[in-house]
């Protein structure tokens, strides 16, 4: 931007400030005029500065759009409001050539991979959402509707794809950590760094901060998240200036081992092709700047952290935080930060036991009495009915879990019944083998061990036998035969 100054004044003009024309930030546009692109007229009518140039008075109205007159010279501004006395504007003929950090930038940027993208436009885009999307179209490969979409996310914070949630203070307070330097200084503000969840809640928690995944199984699992920045001042920023700084990863699985990979839109260093290009610095992801930025620049990056498997991650437990840190070199060597709020996830699994079923297997049998456990036999038996049991579950899960059975010989359960009377499974004098209960009727087996398969379950096998000689010939007898069995969650 040209400046003024009072001294080696070749030649001066005052120009009277408009009515409706503000003097506080009062700015003057103007275009070079050089024979090649100027009139004789406009030529005789131009003002001369001290390095030779011919300046032309093009308006007052500096929110205006256009970059260029009607004859296509460009349109440079001129902060006039420090020579303002009694409603005139002196304007002498003394300029310097703009320095590179005050130089008048405006452009968009646009970077996407899969499904996230990072978006950020500078200086007279940066004003508006039509101004926005006007650049990211003449500056980018998006349509007009991504990017009146685009604009509106940058300018508003309420666009977008209609997931995830608006943060519920978007950190346009005081710097309130001591440790961490001011969000202004030399002229440079940091106006904004939010983070929010563009993935939405299963079921909404009325934590903005904080999300909730419930998954419907144990297939791998993704989220995405963003961040909203703003920067406004006086100063462009150089290259590397501009450093923002998040957490490789935010969880961890049930050993402790971090999981997830962090996806970002820009490409790894040292690539220059966006504004922003990525590296890996211990344990975090720093984005560094590639080109100069103008002092008012607004942007968003989305980010997706992938390959998150429900069964290898804590249920409910919540995940460390994610927060973004930006960070800004002034023009005169000083730090400005600010740090973004925290964002968490968790992850509410579970384990199910659906169905269990139990058949005999085979025909009952007759068996000799060294078949039988020695300390179940019963003196004076030499041969016994065996019959045997086989018992199946079904089970879905996406969280680890434990089976155990209890198998009981139900006593009062009917075995046969005619005229002569009825007989029950105590008075046949059914037992488990190897039965864990004094009377011979409960079988117990502790927890399998862990699963956290959806399906059906390995097969287990329990046998009953009863002594065979109170069993008469060509009578029906019915055996009975009870499971209960267990799913115990890990978490």
């Amino acid at each position: 931007m040209a400046d003024p100054s009072a001294s080696g004044v070749k030649k001066s003009e005052a120009l009277f400030v408009p009515d409706g024309v503000e003097l506080k930030n009062l700015s003057y546009r103007y275009v070079v005029l050089t024979k090649d692109n100027a009139s004789e007229e406009e030529l005789k009518g131009a003002i001369e500065t001290t390095d030779g140039r011919l300046i032309a008075l093009v308006s007052w109205d500096v929110s205006a759009d256009e970059t260029t007159d009607k004859k296509g010279r460009k349109i440079e501004t001129c902060d006039l409001s420090k020579l303002a006395k009694d409603g005139t504007l002196t304007l002498h003929a003394q300029w310097r050539e703009a320095s590179s950090d005050d130089e008048t930038l405006t452009g968009a940027d646009y970077a996407q991979s899969d499904d996230i993208e990072a978006v950020d436009v500078q200086g007279e885009a940066a004003k508006s959402r039509e101004a926005a999307r006007k650049e990211l179209v003449a500056a980018t490969s998006v349509s007009s509707t991504a990017a009146r979409s685009m604009a509106a996310e940058l300018c508003d914070g309420a666009a977008g794809d209609g997931e995830g949630e608006e943060p519920t203070d978007p950190t346009e307070g005081e710097q309130t950590d001591p440790s961490t330097p001011p969000r202004s200084g030399d002229g440079t503000n940091i106006e904004q760094l939010t983070a929010k969840w563009i993935t939405a809640d299963t079921v909404n928690n009325d934590d903005l901060g904080l999300l909730y995944i419930k998954p419907g199984g144990d297939s791998t699992q993704s989220v995405r998240l963003q961040i909203n920045y703003a920067l406004s001042g006086e100063h462009n920023s150089g290259p590397g200036d501009v450093t923002i700084t998040m957490p490789a990863h935010i969880f961890t699985d049930r050993n402790g081992k971090d999981v997830g990979t962090l996806a970002i839109p820009y490409p790894k260093e040292p690539s220059t092709k966006n504004d922003f290009n990525w590296k890996l610095v211990g344990d975090n992801y720093v984005l560094t700047n590639t080109k100069r930025m103008s002092a008012a620049t607004k942007g968003y990056i989305q980010f997706a952290i992938s390959g998150l498997v429900p069964h290898t991650l804590v249920d409910m437990e919540i995940s460390d935080e994610f927060t973004a840190y930006i960070e800004v070199i002034t023009h005169k060597d000083n730090t400005i930060a600010l740090r973004s709020n925290p964002l968490t996830a968790q992850f509410d699994t579970e384990a199910r036991l659906s169905s269990v079923s139990k058949r005999a297997y085979g025909a009952p049998s007759r068996v000799p009495a060294r078949s039988i456990p020695a300390s179940q036999r019963i003196e004076g038996e030499d041969e016994y009915i065996l019959v045997n049991w086989y018992v199946w579950a079904y089970t879905s899960a996406n969280q680890p879990y434990t089976l155990s059975q209890v198998d009981t010989l139900p006593g009062d359960k009917v075995v046969m019944q005619n005229d002569d009377g009825t007989m029950t499974e105590i008075d046949a004098q059914g037992f488990i083998l190897n039965a864990t209960s004094e009377d011979g009727r409960e079988l117990a087996r502790g927890a399998s061990g862990t699963s956290y398969s959806t399906g059906t379950t390995s097969y287990y096998y329990y046998s009953t036998a009863y002594p065979a000689s109170q069993f008469e010939p060509d009578v029906n007898y019915t055996f009975h035969n009870d499971i209960n069995m267990t799913l115990t969650e890990v978490d």
